[in-house]
């Protein structure tokens, strides 16, 4: 792993618990009894396993369509799909709840950026922070491939 991985994995990771933090941040600071509590751990779990698994869909749809698992690549990205507005909705919630405390902008904005957290989720870890395999390459000079075999057989006998 090179250093622009490692600073796009830690940055990538720092705005999923972000987003997390947001959706999980009213349940808390609205408890008041034992039930309340259940309650806010319940869903912030739920947050955790929702953004985890978002953050592996676009790797896991690569994998399924290279592998020739179809099935399972349409499931990726239709529960993928599922999962986004979940994570987008609970952290728009947090995001509310802090908008009306310091005015932070419009509502449609909110959504925007709780989206774009969500979004950020899914592409991030696949953008900037995987290793990229290598493509072959190809000589597009049949002649030339043909001399560079005979001359490689040549070198052999």
């Amino acid at each position: 792993m090179y250093d622009t991985q490692f600073r796009a994995l830690a940055a990538s990771n720092v705005l999923m618990w972000l987003a997390i933090g947001f959706g999980a941040l009213p349940w808390w600071l609205g408890a008041s009894d034992a039930l309340d509590w259940i309650v806010a751990a319940g869903m912030s779990a739920a947050l955790v396993s929702v953004s985890l698994i978002l953050s592996g869909c676009v790797t896991r749809f690569g994998e399924a369509t290279e592998n020739a698992h179809y099935l399972t690549a349409g499931l990726t990205i239709g529960l993928g799909a599922v999962l986004v507005m979940i994570e987008a909705a609970m952290t728009h919630q947090g995001l509310a709840w802090i908008d009306a405390r310091k005015d932070l902008g419009p509502d449609w904005a909110l959504w925007v950026a709780s989206f774009g957290l969500s979004a950020f989720n899914v592409f991030s870890l696949y953008t900037f922070a995987r290793d990229m395999k290598r493509k072959p390459t190809v000589q597009t000079n049949p002649a030339r491939q043909l001399a560079e075999l005979r001359w490689k057989d040549k070198k052999v006998a």
